[in-house]
């Protein structure tokens, strides 16, 4: 995981620097970690950390409008708590489904504060870590929520895996800049179509490919 880590740093040095310069947070520390923690009353996986005390996400304003995984953007810890807080402390009385989702994936409550979303679209699709699957092997699995299509997609067994692939996808130059944004001085990355997770319901999508009838 640490490898893979830096082996992502050296990659975004290269193809986008000022990712690393201007947009990603230095390390959290423990304690923050801790503290969302206490917060959420669950133990956080131990790889989930470790992408935290590598980076503790992307700062909220910056220079350079920056983002990671598929595209999407990487939150703080102490955005993941507010967030959390927020959808916790507003519950619906009677709990909706969510229309569909992967096997492992729980669908009884559309808005699961325990879905953790640590990253997001700017619009209604979110990446989270999963801490009330279906069953107690799945903890910490990734997913992702798209609230338009009504659907939960499983991305990654673990914050390992989602890592292990990113890398995978940037050294296969599945990634590039965003020319528009690169125009405008900023470093954001765009993924190729086939592997595109906010749109999965593309024809050109080979990774994300469901037999869901939306």
């Amino acid at each position: 995981m640490e490898q893979n880590l830096k082996q992502i740093e050296e990659w975004l040095l290269i193809h986008a620097p000022k990712i690393v310069h201007e947009s990603l947070n230095p390390p959290a520390t423990l304690i923050q970690l801790e503290q969302l923690e206490k917060t959420i009353q669950k133990p956080l996986p131990e790889d989930f950390k470790a992408l935290f005390l590598w980076h503790n996400g992307l700062k909220a304003k910056s220079q350079n409008s920056g983002n990671l995984f598929y595209g999407l953007d990487f939150f703080d810890l102490e955005f993941i708590e507010k967030n959390y807080l927020e959808v916790k402390n507003s519950q619906d009385d009677v709990l909706i489904k969510m229309g569909n989702v992967d096997p492992g994936i729980n669908p009884i409550n559309h808005r699961n504060p325990l879905w953790i979303k640590f990253g997001y679209d700017w619009s209604r699709c979110s990446i989270a870590l999963d801490l009330n699957p279906i069953a107690p092997e799945k903890y910490g699995q990734i997913v992702f929520i798209d609230y338009d299509y009504d659907t939960v997609l499983l991305v990654a067994r673990s914050t390992e895996e989602l890592v292990q692939t990113f890398l995978n996808d940037l050294h296969a130059n599945r990634y590039y800049l965003n020319e528009e944004a690169l125009e405008d001085g900023n470093h954001f990355i765009d993924c190729l179509p086939e592997i595109d997770l906010i749109n999965w319901k593309s024809k050109k999508n080979q990774r994300w490919k469901r037999m869901f009838n939306t």
